[in-house]
């Protein structure tokens, strides 16, 4: 994790020291590898914090002695034995299970689950259940499907190593085959839009590095500056980096405000992340916020849905989340060729809430298209709570009236509407009121026809210019309309006689 200002600042600790040693000094002798991770099996980290140093030194000494024995003893060999490195095809599970099992044992953010499936994996090699896998590929199948069915950890994961993303990962910057992708995603910031009323919507797939996505979220900024309120679509969102989700909050705290606290079992460290006391784009500290969300809503999604919800800064509608709520690290083995991602961290249970295997539960339950029309109504409404201007609330009222008819339409029956079929006459203007294929639509002398959608059995709304013409209200006898009344989002209104069927 990059710490920031705001993040709890601590030292390395005397595991990281050791780590460092032990991703370096690895020797190969013949089909057997000598890795100083197995070390780290005796209890080093009982070592106080000032041996680190003379602990370190043994262990590159030793390293020295066992590098010169290995070739000693393998110059016997042939010239083709000398230079043999290990391949996956000469895997075996004795080679992988006491480094995975050592990591999950010791570190997995849930002691007794990392247990259980370093238990599983160590039973899995005495056994002899994995003595079938001839090949890499399917030896990591196998391992995490063991550790899937054990923990149901979607950030839990061994891969193989990519050599271009490994040294990136060592220096701590980002490859050039990944920044050119972070590019080609724009960051992670989908799609911007403004819709109906004036409510900026915002499509975030990615909480991306902040060194990259934090201009982009300047222009993201200036963009919805203008706006009513806004809507944030995390229906898909992958999750991402914690500094992003802080950068993001910032946007909408005016003052240092506490969003969440996560232990880390490796560094055995509680951070605090606080929103941060000013940001370079344009603040939105006075904008409603609406959360989309759905169970593809993960991570780092989770972790921002969590602090806005819980701070009261946005109403959540949508699906509840994946409920993804653990923080990894990467671990690499290089002589195995493998990757541990490694859940670690996770927030504190606070105020009820737990994300892990739970997921987030909306406050407006509702999934499918329709979401999006909730999560708009609910804008415009929170927008027109707040607006001094009457006359624009009111319109955002019954933009947000139409937008809730859309998404749970009354099934009005054929019967019903036919009685409403026929030509209205006004003072100036004639209505002519039909059934096409998709429902009853309204035309004005001779302009393009607007599709009603209905209120209730005698009032609609124009699907096409839902803040122009609000409402379409009917007055009917017992077998059909005699009148109809168009309210405008204004106050005012205009009467029409029935003149023909």
């Amino acid at each position: 994790m990059t710490e920031t200002s705001m993040f709890r600042s601590r030292k390395p600790t005397c595991k990281e020291l050791l780590q460092e040693c032990s991703g370096s000094a690895e020797v190969g002798h013949g089909r057997r590898i000598f890795r100083f991770e197995v070390l780290l099996k005796m209890k080093t980290f009982s070592v106080k914090r000032s041996a680190c140093a003379s602990l370190i030194g043994i262990i590159m000494l030793s390293a020295a002695i066992i590098t010169t024995s290995a070739i000693v003893i393998s110059c016997s060999g042939s010239e083709s034995e000398k230079e043999r490195k290990i391949t996956r095809t000469e895997w075996t599970f004795a080679n992988v299970v006491d480094s995975l099992a050592f990591y999950l044992e010791e570190f997995y953010i849930m002691p007794e689950v990392g247990k259980m499936m370093a238990d599983s994996l160590r039973e899995g090699l005495k056994s002899g259940k994995f003595e079938q896998i001839k090949d890499g590929d399917s030896l990591l199948m196998a391992v995490n499907d063991l550790l899937q069915r054990i923990s149901g950890d979607a950030h839990l994961k061994v891969s193989w190593l990519d050599p271009e993303e490994t040294s990136a990962v060592r220096d701590g910057s980002v490859s050039d085959r990944e920044l050119a992708q972070w590019r080609a995603e724009n960051f992670g910031f989908r799609q911007l839009r403004i819709l109906d009323g004036n409510i900026g919507y915002l499509d975030l797939r990615e909480f991306r590095d902040t060194t990259y996505a934090g201009k982009t979220l300047v222009a993201v900024s200036g963009f919805l500056a203008n706006c009513e309120a806004l809507v944030i679509d995390l229906r898909n969102c992958r999750g991402g980096r914690p500094e992003m989700v802080q950068l993001l909050a910032s946007y909408f705290f005016s003052k240092p405000t506490l969003l969440s606290e996560t232990y880390d079992r490796y560094d055995d460290v509680s951070t605090e992340m606080w929103s941060l006391t000013s940001v370079a784009g344009t603040p939105l500290y006075d904008r409603h916020v609406v959360l989309l969300t759905g169970p593809r809503t993960v991570s780092a999604g989770e972790g921002f849905t969590s602090a806005m919800m819980q701070l009261g800064r946005a109403r959540v509608v949508g699906e509840r989340t994946a409920g993804a709520g653990h923080m990894a690290r990467m671990i690499d083995f290089p002589s195995l060729d493998i990757r541990l991602k490694l859940p670690t961290g996770a927030g504190v249970k606070t105020q009820g809430q737990q994300i892990q295997g739970a997921g987030i539960l909306p406050d407006i339950l509702v999934s499918g298209e329709e979401a999006l029309m909730i999560a708009h109504a609910e804008a415009l409404k929170a927008a027109a709570g707040q607006s001094d201007d009457d006359l624009k609330a009111s319109r955002m009222v019954w933009l947000a009236e139409g937008l809730i008819a859309q998404s749970k339409p009354i099934n009005l029956s054929s019967e019903m509407l036919r009685s409403y079929v026929g030509q209205y006459q006004g003072e100036q203007d004639l209505i002519s009121v039909m059934l096409d294929s998709a429902g009853l639509c309204a035309i004005e002398n001779n302009l393009p026809a607007v599709h009603l959608v209905p209120f209730s059995e005698h009032v609609f709304t124009a699907r096409e210019y839902p803040e122009d013409r609000g409402k379409f209200v009917f007055g009917r006898d017992k077998t059909k309309a005699e009148k109809l009344i168009i309210l405008s989002s204004d106050g005012q209104s205009m009467a029409f006689e029935r003149v023909a069927k």
